[in-house]
């Protein structure tokens, strides 16, 4: 796994606005529990790339994980709203469920 990360940092060195190398980066520290850190990168791959659905069904995982939930239920809210705007129906309902697991929706 730290080659991985280091791999991937080592790309974002040369291309730090590449959105799924922010992307991968998150998913690697939210495994290793780096949560704020996977939380900043998800956050960057989405300032990036403001229609990368995945990333906002990640980043409210995460802070869900960490028990954030109020920041969990805003990215949530804010992937829904994304999922149908762009027709990614997929992640639009795998982030209902995740609210209806919160006991809203």
């Amino acid at each position: 796994m730290a080659s991985r990360m280091a791999e991937l940092e080592r790309l974002l060195a040369a291309e730090p606005g590449d959105a799924f190398l922010n992307f991968a980066l998150a998913m690697e520290l939210a495994k290793i529990g780096r949560i704020e850190e996977a939380v900043a990168r998800f956050e960057r791959a989405i300032e990036l790339d403001a229609d990368y659905c995945a990333a906002y069904y990640q980043k409210a995982k995460t802070l869900l994980q960490a028990n954030q939930t109020d920041q969990a239920r805003r990215a949530i809210a804010d992937g829904i709203a994304v999922a149908q705007r762009t027709g990614d129906n997929h992640t639009a309902e795998k982030l209902r469920e995740m609210l209806q697991t919160l006991g809203v929706g």
